[in-house]
């Protein structure tokens, strides 16, 4: 499941960030920043995130510093992805 989200994470960041590389050409290790991500597409992104996985991040979580990583991004849906599944 996680590989799941892993491709479909860098397939949103590709597409939101209008990025011209394979999805498959990013690390879980790249740094959001590096791809030139500012604060209006970081919630362009999140939005998508949220829409694509059905999850809602806390407004705590809605700052560029809260994921630094694409892997970062990754384990945060991964583990709201599993307390959602755990509530039903």
């Amino acid at each position: 499941m996680i590989k799941d989200i892993e491709q479909t994470v860098k397939e949103i960041i590709v597409e939101s960030l209008e990025l011209s590389i394979d999805f498959n050409d990013i690390k879980n290790d790249a740094k959001l920043i590096d791809f030139g991500i500012n604060s209006i597409n970081f919630i362009k992104l999140l939005v998508e995130v949220e829409t694509v996985f059905d999850i809602e991040f806390n407004i705590e979580m809605l700052d560029l510093n809260a994921f630094e990583t694409v892997e970062d991004l990754v384990k945060s849906i991964n583990k709201m992805k599993n307390l959602t599944n755990q509530q039903l």
